[in-house]
């Protein structure tokens, strides 16, 4: 079973989805912000102040941090995706009625995104070395 975590500031959220979006314009040209992006989906039962102040802020506020997927089974982590400069282009929050938990999905933009295969990933059946 696998599980992916958030980690920004100290702090670790779990995350319920992600996707990764990057953009090669080719040499010449100017990257737009959106050719390097996250999209992933925070499951809690109430909003966080830090989330809440990072993604809505009318000021951009860029971070840097990881999104790691581990294999709880072996506890070992998988892949590692670092983005530097990270800030939010948008987001979209969930809620459910008659359920403690709500959906927050963030659009992350970054000035770089590096993702790094564990050799241990490599090596599991059924794995590919990206």
């Amino acid at each position: 079973m696998y599980k992916a975590i958030l980690e920004v500031d100290g702090k670790v959220y779990s995350l319920s989805s992600i996707n990764i979006n990057t953009y090669n314009r080719g040499s010449g040209y100017d990257p737009s912000p959106n050719d390097l992006s996250l999209v992933f989906q925070i499951r809690t039962t109430k909003m966080d102040q830090f989330i809440w102040n990072w993604i809505s802020t009318p000021d951009v506020a860029k971070k840097n941090g990881k999104i790691k997927l581990i294999d709880i089974d072996e506890n070992v982590v998988l892949k590692t995706i670092i983005f530097e400069n990270g800030y939010s282009s948008s987001y979209n929050m969930n809620f459910y009625q008659n359920n403690d938990t709500n959906d927050t999905s963030i659009t992350l933009s970054a000035s770089k995104i590096t993702i790094q295969v564990s050799s241990v990933a490599a090596a599991t059946p059924g794995a590919t070395k990206d």
